[in-house]
């Protein structure tokens, strides 16, 4: 192989590379509008799939108002600090606070009680509890989104997001405390 060649070949593998990265570059701000709406990414055997949820999550925690206890008020400012490090794992320790809450009402209201509830017994003790029904869909989605952080721990997730997802969990808690408190 004489020199030619040698530049010649280095030139054909750097070209492809160099041109995404060009294209990436040029394109940024269309990217950053696309992106946000993928749902899945899937290239051979690999397959990424995004959730909708965060968004529903986010509308939600704009939506929910709830007077915050001090002690939430200092549990709340860590999680978001911590948000900018660890954002999954935020999610996963928001989610765990708020399922704690509702384990420690349940077992308030029937101390004997398992720490699982079919659906038929999930309607009755949110009628026992005064939680409302808005709250068990709130759950729901907050629980997708906990499911999508753990099963995706490289997918970044924004911190406008993380931060909502936060104040909802946080939210979500001082209801239920609320509710232990009328009961």
């Amino acid at each position: 192989m004489n020199w030619m060649q040698f530049i010649s070949s280095i030139f054909g593998h750097i070209v492809w590379p160099l041109t995404i990265i060009i294209l990436v570059i040029l394109l940024r701000d269309k990217l950053s509008e696309v992106l946000p709406r993928l749902e899945k990414v899937k290239h051979k055997d690999t397959e990424i799939a995004f959730s909708n949820a965060i968004l529903e999550v986010t509308s939600q925690a704009n939506k929910s108002q709830v007077k915050i206890d001090d002690d939430l008020s200092i549990i709340e400012q860590w999680l978001l600090k911590m948000a900018y490090l660890y954002p999954n794992a935020i999610i996963s320790q928001s989610y765990n606070l708020v399922q704690k809450e509702v384990i420690n009402l349940m077992h308030m209201l029937e101390p004997d009680r398992k720490n699982t509830l079919t659906a038929v017994e999930s309607r009755a003790f949110r009628n026992k509890s005064g939680i409302s029904s808005e709250f068990e869909d709130k759950l729901r989605k907050i629980k997708s989104v906990h499911i999508m952080a753990e099963e995706n721990p490289t997918t970044r997730i924004g911190i406008e997001e993380v931060h909502s997802y936060v104040d909802l969990c946080i939210n979500m808690v001082s209801e239920v405390r609320n509710a232990e408190c009328n009961k």
